[in-house]
C-alpha cells in the first residue's frame, strides 16, 4: 500500500477493525478494508463504518476469494469497489483515485447543500419578517382609512350643516328683499295718495320726484328678488328696465326713443342702489 498509494495519498494503517471504527471520524476520503482480520471481519467493520458514515467510500481489499463470490459480496455490501490483493497495482491506484475524487464531490455538494439550506432559512427568516411588516403596515393603513373615513364623514356632516344653513340664509334674504319691496310699494301707494290731495304744484311735483327714487329701489329690490345671487346682480338686468320705468312717469314718454347700451358686468346691492339712484335724478 505505501509503495501504490503513498505517493499520492496520505494513509493510516489500522491493525484491525475495531481501530477503523474509532479513526472513522477523522477526515478520510476513502476506507481500504480486508475481509478477513482479527476481531471484527471486513463485512462488520463494513456495516459499523456506514453506520457513522454512510456516504464514505469502502473499497474491499482482500485476498478472501475462495470463501465468498467477489460478485456476492459486491451486491451483498455496496462497495465502492473490489480489489484483488496482488493483483494490478494501477487497478488499485486508480479505484482509490476514483473514490476519494468521488467522497470530495460528496463533500462538496453536502457544502452546498448547507449553503443552500441557509439561505433558504435566511429566506424564509426575510419573508416572515417582511410579511410581518407587511400585515403591521397593512394594519396600520387599515387604522388611518378608519380615522380618514370618520374624519370625512364629520366633515360631510359639517359641510350639510353649512350648506343647511347657506340654504335658511338665502331663503331669510329673499323673504327680506321681498318684504323691503313691499314696503317701498306701500310706501309708493301712500305717497300717490297723499299726492292725489294736494293742490300745489311744488309739493306734488316733490312727491312724483320721492315716488320715482322709490320706483328706483323697488325695482332693485324686486330684480334681486329674482336672482340667483341676492347681493349682487349684474348691471344689464337693472339698468335697461330702470330707465324704461322712469320714462314712463312723463307725460310724453311714448314720443321718448330710448338707446340703452350697458357693459355686462355685476355690482353689489349697495353700488346699484346708489347707481340707480344717480339715473333717476339725471333722467
Amino acid at each position: 500500500l505505501k509503495i501504490t498509494l503513498g505517493k499520492k495519498f496520505d494513509l493510516n494503517l489500522c491493525s484491525n477493525g475495531n481501530e477503523a471504527i474509532e479513526n472513522v471520524n477523522l477526515p478520510f476520503c476513502s476506507v481500504l478494508l480486508d475481509i478477513k482480520m482479527e476481531g471484527k471481519n471486513g463485512f462488520e467493520t463494513f456495516s459499523e463504518i456506514k453506520k457513522k458514515n454512510l456516504y464514505l467510500p469502502i473499497i474491499f481489499l482482500t485476498a478472501y476469494q475462495d470463501i465468498k463470490d467477489p460478485l456476492e459480496i459486491i451486491n451483498s455490501y455496496r462497495p465502492f469497489g473490489y480489489v484483488i490483493k496482488g493483483a494490478d497495482s494501477k487497478q488499485l491506484l486508480d479505484t482509490t483515485e476514483s473514490a476519494v475524487n468521488y467522497y470530495q464531490q460528496i463533500n462538496k455538494n453536502m457544502f452546498l447543500v448547507k449553503a443552500l439550506q441557509s439561505k433558504n432559512l435566511l429566506l424564509q427568516e426575510l419573508r416572515e419578517n417582511l410579511e410581518l411588516k407587511v400585515n403591521e403596515r397593512t394594519e396600520e393603513l387599515t387604522n388611518i382609512n378608519k380615522e380618514l373615513q370618520k374624519e370625512i364623514g364629520i366633515r360631510q356632516k359639517a359641510e350639510e350643516g353649512m350648506s343647511a344653513l347657506l340654504k335658511e340664509k338665502e331663503i331669510i334674504l329673499q323673504e327680506v328683499h321681498h318684504r323691503i319691496k313691499n314696503n317701498m310699494l306701500i310706501l309708493k301707494s301712500m305717497l300717490s295718495l297723499q299726492g292725489g290731495m294736494l293742490k300745489e304744484e311744488n309739493a306734488q311735483k316733490a312727491l312724483i320726484e320721492t315716488e320715482s327714487r322709490i320706483q328706483t329701489m323697488m325695482l332693485l329690490y324686486d330684480r334681486l328678488y329674482q336672482s340667483v345671487s341676492f347681493h349682487e346682480l349684474s348691471v344689464n338686468e337693472y339698468i335697461p328696465p330702470l330707465v324704461e320705468q322712469i320714462i314712463q312717469n312723463f307725460l310724453n314718454y311714448k314720443s321718448v326713443t330710448l338707446s340703452i347700451k350697458v357693459d355686462s358686468f355685476v355690482l353689489d346691492t349697495k353700488r346699484l342702489q346708489t347707481v340707480g339712484i344717480i339715473i333717476n335724478e339725471l333722467l
